[in-house]
């Protein structure tokens, strides 16, 4: 399992949870009943729409859920400037956590509409058997 917190500059806390094991490579989406996102602020879990497209695995992205509807996309810009992407509308239409937006149009997970600076982040992954 994974677990996933994230804050925003904007003072907001949120994450999320995966049955399965984070994998760094491009196998893409990811089947994951159990997964979802949360918000610490909100007091709120969202499942994911579509269980077969719970997470996106991509070689050069961090934690991904959904595809875009709380990800860190590549590690070198995170690097660089510390950005990351909030979608409250998901990507091409799509949505797939179904992420609240407050009374200003911005995601209750970021405080921000789209793009967000991460202040900090942790991600614990444990294996059993």
């Amino acid at each position: 399992m994974t677990i996933t917190f994230m804050k925003s500059t904007k003072g907001k806390v949120s994450g999320g949870y995966l049955h399965i094991p984070w994998k760094n490579d491009s196998s893409y989406y990811c089947k994951d009943e159990i997964a979802f996102i949360f918000s610490l602020n909100e007091k709120l879990v969202l499942k994911p729409t579509n269980p077969d497209k719970a997470i996106y695995f991509y070689k050069s992205s961090g934690p991904n859920f959904g595809y875009c509807s709380l990800n860190v996309w590549t590690a070198t810009k995170m690097n660089q400037d510390r950005n990351c992407y909030s979608y409250t509308l998901g990507h091409k239409g799509e949505e797939w956590y179904n992420v609240p937006v407050d009374p200003e149009g911005n995601s209750v997970l970021s405080g921000e509409k789209r793009e967000f600076t991460l202040e900090a982040m942790e991600t614990w992954a444990v294996e059993y058997e």
